[in-house]
């Protein structure tokens, strides 16, 4: 797709790739997994816990992974001066 693009001199072809979810109405993933594993019978799983760093301290908490992209994930931990793990 970039290469066609390229072709048709589109600037988009030299975009950088997205870590979002680009498909879900208005970005709210968590609702959608919500209402796609509610459909499903099914609820979303207890994963929420401790935002530790590299060094083994704690320096908050998260209501669950479900809560992060990739991309979130990375600017949560730089926000941070130390790196912190998910």
């Amino acid at each position: 797709m970039r290469e066609i693009a390229r072709r048709q001199g589109l600037a988009l072809a030299e975009k950088p790739d997205s870590q979002e979810i680009c498909f879900i109405p208005g970005g709210d993933y968590k609702q959608f997994l919500t209402a796609y594993l509610e459909e499903q019978g099914r609820q979303l799983p207890g994963t929420s816990g401790d935002l530790v760093a590299s060094t083994g301290e704690v320096m908050g908490h998260h209501d669950g992974i479900f809560n992060f992209t990739v991309g979130s994930a990375r600017a949560s931990a730089s926000v941070r001066p130390r790196r912190c793990t998910f």
